[in-house]
């Protein structure tokens, strides 16, 4: 039975809209079952507290070496040079300083000295600076301490006479002191300088014109081998 050709025209349509319907169905069954397997997004209504630590967490996890307890202790200090090692030492020796019990142990721990003699006129009326300087350098020499006119220790040797009103009897002192530079510290926070004696004899008498040289030279004598025995004694001292 030959069909009409309105017919074969309205089924050639059918057949297009049913293609049509089929492409249609299979992509939105395909949408769906994207949709379905992707993550729902996550907003700041719908999160809550621990989705928020869980993202904090997730962003630093790349950061967790810069944390670690290897990395996070302090970094070594850097080496000191040879001087601030040596500054260091200098204020540590300070703070600790040897306590000095004795007299004689003022001397202890110096290499050398310089003399320097201070007579008064009266006394140079009998013997010169150069006859007692002489005789007090070598005592000390024979006994073993240094004499250096540069050293920054210094024995000074003191004598002062006064005649009477004939100028027959002179009465007379002399003493020896050594010095040292000092830095002390005071109340106010200022540190002064000074030049405390360190080391001290000293005598006194009565002579006339005619054993006056003598006496000096003697009494000359007797501070060299002082000062020289204390010295001596405090350099074997520990």
């Amino acid at each position: 039975m030959k069909s009409l050709p309105g017919q074969d025209r309205y089924k050639r349509v059918a057949q297009v809209w049913m293609v049509i319907a089929i492409v249609c169905f299979t992509a939105l069954v395909g949408l769906v079952a994207v949709l379905a397997n992707s993550p729902a997004p996550k907003t700041a209504a719908s999160s809550g507290p621990g989705d928020v630590f869980d993202e904090v967490q997730g962003d630093s996890a790349v950061d967790h070496s810069l944390t670690s307890p290897a990395s996070s202790s302090p970094a070594p200090a850097p080496a000191l040079s040879q001087e601030q090692e040596e500054q260091l030492a200098i204020l540590d020796r300070m703070r600790h300083p040897v306590e000095v019990l004795t007299t004689h142990g003022a001397l202890a721990k110096i290499d050398s000295f310089t003399v320097e003699v201070r007579p008064n006129p009266a006394i140079l009326e009998i013997v010169s600076t150069d006859q007692i300087q002489s005789k007090f350098e070598l005592i000390l020499r024979r006994s073993g301490v240094r004499i250096d006119a540069k050293s920054r220790y210094k024995a000074t040797v003191h004598f002062d006479g006064f005649w009477d009103e004939e100028k027959a009897t002179m009465v007379y002192s002399h003493n020896t002191t050594v010095t040292q530079v000092a830095v002390l510290p005071r109340s106010d926070g200022n540190f002064y300088l000074m030049k405390p004696a360190c080391w001290e004899t000293s005598a006194f008498g009565r002579a006339g014109r005619r054993t006056m040289e003598r006496v000096i030279l003697d009494a000359t004598d007797e501070m060299a081998e002082k000062f020289a025995n204390d010295y001596l004694r405090a350099q074997t001292e520990k």
